[in-house]
């Protein structure tokens, strides 16, 4: 082996290993931040559900605590939770003439009437009672600890009277002491002492309407006329109202008399319906009032029409034509049969 020459050395290349610069300061911050970047994530990543299933956990007990009624609560959130008042709250329950009035206690609402046993704390209180069409009626309340409070309003119609409200009626009763009348009390006052109130009217009407017109009404038992119909002279409260007409279900209903006003009805009169089969043999095409129904038909057509006279017609190219007037009564079925082949069939018209 020939030993290599001096020309063949000095052309052997010589590798040195590459030496990267030195880093400087924002290089070295952002190779630690790379460093450091997935185990934040990570951190971050748990952390997050962690924290949802601790907030997941603490809804549950705040549902469960809810349900159990363990939760506590402010006087005016206890009423419509129905948790138990503390022991020397005092029960306020209200009712109107006429009803579903909005109550408010210091400005604030409470719900509509009837209002009954809603817990309240010892103190002043201004209760406000408001009905559409109807004077607002205002008065000063003072509770002392535990009693049950029972307010009654007639409310003033606004047509026609002076805006003046009528003084309402309070009665107060506690565990210790028999229910008393406080209707002439200072807590309980509506009108100004100058003011003497008025007495309320004793009578009302009622307008009633319906669809279709023409059904009768009967208030109380007694038949008063036809719609539309005014009905004047009522007595003040709830009246038993009854519309009936021929082929057309009852309606019924409870109505409001209020004082010295007009109280609207209207009912929509639903129409008593029956059964009609219809058969054309050996086929042909049906008509019911006039209308189309089924064409070339040679098996039953069924369907349901308003009680009362119906004109049916089954027709054949070829054979003639035969009509029939049917008679559907409520709540029962009639079948009619067409023989078309027989010789009283009508010609076909041309």
């Amino acid at each position: 082996m020939t030993a290599p020459s001096d020309d063949q050395e000095q052309k052997t290349p010589r590798w040195v290993p590459y030496t990267p610069p030195p880093l400087d300061g924002w290089d070295r911050l952002w190779d630690i931040l790379r460093r450091l970047s997935f185990p934040f994530v990570a951190v971050l990543f748990v952390g997050g559900i962690v924290g949802f299933f601790y907030w997941a956990d603490q809804l549950e007990r705040g549902r469960a605590q809810v349900s159990s009624g363990n939760v506590q609560s402010s006087p005016e959130d206890r009423s419509t939770s129905g948790l138990k008042p503390s022991a020397d709250s005092a029960r306020l329950s209200v009712r109107s003439s006429p009803r579903n009035a909005v109550v408010r206690l210091n400005g604030d609402s409470l719900g509509r009437t009837p209002l009954t046993d809603h817990p309240l704390d010892p103190g002043a209180y201004m209760v406000s009672i408001e009905a559409s069409g109807h004077s607002q009626t205002d008065t000063v309340l003072v509770l002392t600890g535990d009693e049950d409070v029972r307010l009654q309003f007639a409310l003033r119609s606004q047509t026609g009277e002076s805006t003046q409200a009528t003084r309402p009626t309070a009665t107060r009763s506690s565990p210790s002491s028999p229910t008393e009348d406080v209707s002439s009390q200072p807590a309980a006052r509506s009108a100004p002492p100058d003011q003497p109130p008025d007495s309320p009217p004793s009578s009302g009407a009622l307008y009633v309407t319906s669809e279709p017109v023409g059904a009768t009404v009967t208030v109380g038992g007694t038949e008063r006329g036809r719609t539309p119909l005014t009905i004047e002279s009522l007595e003040v409260g709830t009246a038993p109202v009854a519309l009936t007409m021929d082929g057309y279900q009852s309606w019924d209903a409870q109505a409001t008399v209020m004082a010295d006003s007009t109280h609207r009805i209207h009912a929509e009169l639903t129409q008593k319906m029956g059964r009609l089969r219809v058969l054309a043999r050996p086929w042909g095409t049906l008509y019911i009032n006039g209308a189309l129904q089924a064409r070339e038909l040679d098996v039953w057509y069924e369907t349901k029409l308003p009680v009362g006279t119906h004109r049916v017609r089954a027709v054949h190219p070829t054979l003639g034509t035969k009509v029939q007037t049917v008679e559907v009564r409520a709540d029962d079925e009639t079948s009619v049969e067409f023989d078309l082949a027989a010789e009283e069939a009508e010609e076909p018209p041309s």
